[in-house]
């Protein structure tokens, strides 16, 4: 009765250590899937971190082309002031010559003026002279 008692002990201690060893199995298969999904989401976060890094970059490269930009922009402002303050400058020039061509003009019309009247007394001169050739002392004058 004591052998048919430790068989019997013998037996479930077998069939306990089987149901151990199957749970432990089970539990190892369970810790390997799980090592396999952690890997899974390592990988995934690997990824996530790289598209982060990426958008930081790109962000980095908006915020400089951004600066660039104004930068551009600040300094053709600056130009087209430059460019008005010279074309005002030479608006003024351009008037300033206009004004001496419009004196230099009316100077010309009066030595024009004073030519042709020079011309005309000469002329007149002239024909007095001939006339005076031709016919001796002109009435108007007295005889010397």
């Amino acid at each position: 009765s004591r052998i048919v008692e430790l068989e019997r002990n013998l037996f479930h201690t077998k069939e306990a250590l089987e149901a151990e060893k199957t749970r432990y199995e089970n539990l190892h298969a369970l810790v390997i899937r799980a090592e396999g999904i952690l890997a899974l989401q390592k990988k995934k976060m690997e990824k996530a971190v790289q598209a982060q890094r990426k958008t930081d970059q790109l962000y980095q490269h908006e915020k400089s082309a951004r600066l660039t930009l104004e930068n551009i922009n600040e300094k053709q402002k600056q130009v087209v002031e430059k460019l008005h303050g010279k074309l005002k400058e030479r608006e003024k020039e351009i008037a300033s010559l206009n004004k001496e061509i419009g004196q230099n003009k009316l100077m010309v019309q009066a030595i024009q003026s004073v030519f042709k009247n020079s011309i005309s007394a000469a002329a007149q001169d002239v024909v007095s002279g001939c006339h005076f050739l031709e016919f001796g002392v002109p009435d108007d004058e007295p005889a010397a």
